[in-house]
């Protein structure tokens, strides 16, 4: 019995790896090992005072930048006047959060809500959410689990 199906046999040492079709498409790390960061996000304090959330995400196809400052103090509270909760208790504020895509460079403006207990800022438009908070430089990216 043949297992070998045809192919050429090599030796393959301890140097030689044979290929392999799922790390074809791109290496994901750099040459000491590392993982390449594909999104950031950041909060810092805006000119007036207030604070700004900047964020970045680089996929296959696009590489975009957000910037997220808060609304008018008006606009932040619900028509009856409270703050907008959720089911768990969370309170929300209403942000207002410009999205470039630098490939095409359409700019769009989308609202967005802060979760003022764990510090995301969420989209829910287009189900991505930016976490400055993250340990590893901060996250931009989705929202939802994919159900494939």
């Amino acid at each position: 019995m043949r297992f070998d199906r045809g192919y050429a046999r090599q030796n393959m040492g301890a140097v030689q790896t044979p290929w392999n079709p799922q790390y074809a498409n791109a290496p994901r790390t750099n040459r000491y090992g590392q993982y390449r960061k594909k999104s950031g996000a950041k909060i810092t304090e805006g000119s007036n005072g207030k604070p700004a959330i900047t964020a970045w995400r680089k996929t296959r196809n696009a590489f975009m930048t957000l910037v997220a400052c808060p609304n008018n103090e008006k606009h932040i509270a619900r028509k009856d006047g409270g703050i907008p909760t959720n089911k768990k208790g969370q309170q929300y504020a209403r942000w207002t959060a410009t999205l470039v895509e630098r490939n095409t460079g359409t700019m769009t403006t989308h609202s967005a809500l802060y979760n003022l207990t764990t510090g995301k800022l969420y989209l829910p438009d287009l189900k991505l959410v930016v976490n400055p908070r993250a340990n590893n430089g901060g996250y931009f990216g989705k929202s939802y689990v994919s159900r494939r």
